[in-house]
């Protein structure tokens, strides 16, 4: 999606350079600097299937994929043990799933 994107992008670009000159050159780099910073910061997220799951499930508690996605990694060998609290939590959550 991002060649498709690269289009869409030069055109706003210039569009806004055409209305606002070169201040828009400026703010473009600095919102490509921020939005970049926010792309590096998130893809720590998806390191691994249970930091992904464990970001999904707190930031939507009763999310029922969330938490039986946080099951799957806590039962093999190298991950956290316990995962049927998060299996009972997503029973609950979505009971004709389980």
């Amino acid at each position: 999606m991002y060649l498709p994107l690269a289009a869409v992008i030069t055109l706003a670009v210039v569009g806004l350079h055409r209305l606002i000159g070169r201040r828009a050159l400026f703010a473009a780099t600095v919102l490509a600097v921020v939005l970049g910073g926010l792309t590096i910061r998130r893809n720590a997220d998806y390191r691994s299937a249970l930091s992904i799951w464990t970001d999904t499930a707190a930031k939507c508690p009763d999310n029922a994929r969330a938490l039986y996605g946080l099951v799957a990694p806590c039962c093999r060998p190298v991950a956290p043990p316990k995962p049927f609290p998060y299996y009972e939590r997503a029973a609950a959550a979505r009971p004709q799933s389980s």
